[in-house]
């Protein structure tokens, strides 16, 4: 019953961070792509405004939404829309007149916000001084901590938090190990978290009730604590690797991902059917032809392909992902609507956030396996099936 309710907190979040995909410009915008890119003091921008960069800095006037995939991202002017930012450190001390969704490591909110702001971050702080209009959704890794005005509700999932400033409507919290409640906290509604742990709150901060959800504490032996760090550790290596691994390749053979987006497009449905079945059936064979000593360079072999498509098949996937999701923000009809190392880290940081959904993360994981598993198989069989053809042609120029 726990579980339901973080995984229903987290699903709002996402269908709300969904409009990053969903979301596309009412009318013509302004692409920009480029290391690096700032709007100064004096600029305006009377259309929407997508941008592609390392840094990016508005210091002016943005009149549209702001679409922006950038290392670091500073807002200190003002947008008459939505901002919608992925992003390593994102920082906004400007106005905002629409709503706010982020997916960053580190958020830090100096400014205003007319409507909503939903984020996925490692650590968020919504600094004195800053206001937001409606509510506020969240799921972070690190901490969160508010110290402004929020007008609406807070809901959130956060392992550590501490809230100060003036919260409108209801907090709930999940996920809470740690909480610190600031003196000048005031909460007009209820203030309900779920912890394994009661707080001590005043109820001078909360108007309404407080109301604690059980979360069953869990003690984690050493062996458990060392094999999430092994995990943990691998799955960062497992991200750098592939991003390394797919510049180089979309470098050295463009074509690749060229070849697999139309197979992968063509019969969705097929292959997912192939990558399933083959799934199953590869690691049987491998194994069956290592008992058979003769089988066993077949057997490596098998093993080989099947871990090769794997791989290169989830690479060339977060490139197209990447590309389905700019097209989607653009309305831009081109098979590649950005720089494809661009597309690749964000299909990679999509792919990466998708995987940690509770309950949707192993869907995720086996579909694109499975597709990216059933893509491959597909092209070594055509591969494979051009190989008499050519023989035979080859004979008959021979012949003649």
């Amino acid at each position: 019953m726990l579980n339901a309710r973080l995984a229903i907190i987290f699903l709002a979040m996402c269908v709300a961070i969904g409009s990053l995909i969903a979301i596309s410009p009412a009318i013509a915008a302004d692409y920009i792509e480029r290391d690096m890119v700032v709007i100064g003091p004096d600029e305006k921008i009377d259309t929407d405004l997508v941008v592609f960069a390392r840094e990016l800095n508005i210091q002016g006037r943005v009149n549209g939404d702001v679409v922006a995939f950038a290392n670091t991202i500073n807002v200190t002017g003002s947008v008459g829309g939505d901002l919608l930012a992925l992003g390593q450190d994102v920082k906004i001390g400007g106005e905002i007149a629409g709503d706010v969704r982020i997916i960053a490591s580190n958020l830090e909110l100096n400014g205003s916000v007319g409507r909503n702001v939903t984020l996925t971050a490692q650590s968020a702080t919504l600094a004195a001084g800053s206001r937001v209009g409606n509510n506020v959704i969240g799921l972070t890794y690190g901490q969160l901590k508010t110290a402004g005005q929020i007008k609406g509700d807070l809901t959130a999932a956060s392992p550590s938090a501490e809230l100060g400033g003036s919260i409108g409507g209801n907090v709930i919290l999940g996920s809470v190990i740690a909480m610190a409640l600031a003196d000048d906290l005031r909460v007009a509604g209820d203030l309900t978290y779920i912890s394994a742990r009661e707080f001590s709150i005043s109820p001078l901060a909360v108007a309404g009730r407080i109301k604690r959800l059980d979360l069953p504490s869990v003690q984690l032996s050493p062996a458990e604590q060392f094999r999430r760090g092994v995990f943990d550790l691998i799955s960062v290596f497992w991200l750098i690797g592939s991003l390394v691994t797919g510049l180089v390749t979309l470098q050295l053979r463009p074509d690749w991902v060229d070849e697999y987006r139309r197979r992968l497009e063509s019969r969705a449905l097929t292959n997912i059917v192939i990558g399933l079945v083959s799934m199953i059936v590869t690691p049987l064979i491998v194994v069956f032809l290592l008992v058979t000593l003769i089988g066993i360079p077949i057997a490596l072999s098998l093993a080989g392909v099947f871990l090769a498509a794997s791989y290169f098949g989830w690479i060339m996937f977060a490139t197209v992902a990447g590309a389905w999701i700019v097209a989607a923000l653009r309305r831009d009809d081109r098979q590649w609507p950005a720089g494809r190392g661009w597309l690749l880290v964000l299909g990679l940081i999509v792919l990466h956030l998708a995987n940690k959904a509770p309950y949707l993360g192993w869907v995720v994981t086996l579909l694109v396996w499975s597709l990216s598993l059933g893509v491959g198989f597909r092209i070594i069989a055509g591969l494979l099936s051009q190989r008499p053809a050519n023989s035979t042609a080859r004979t008959e120029s021979v012949s003649r």
